[in-house]
């Protein structure tokens, strides 16, 4: 569920995260390199081993997303 608010993943000394798809479906990120990109069908329990520093919530339709460093 989208809850309006602004999250940041990382306080700013890590590289970024890898993240855990609790809820199968799209996912938009920031990677590392600075990449904005659309990953389609991510399946639910997946570990989804790109490092990113954000996901977006609009075009974001997988949920409860997990940050891991």
């Amino acid at each position: 569920a989208v809850s309006g608010k602004s999250y940041v993943i990382y306080g700013g000394d890590q590289e970024g995260a890898v993240l855990y798809i609790g809820t199968a479906g799209n996912l938009k990120v920031t990677t590392v390199a600075g990449d904005e990109v659309t990953f389609q069908g991510i399946n639910t329990g997946a570990f989804f081993p790109v490092n990113v520093t954000k996901v977006f919530a609009t075009g974001t339709t997988a949920d409860n997303i997990i940050a891991l460093w």
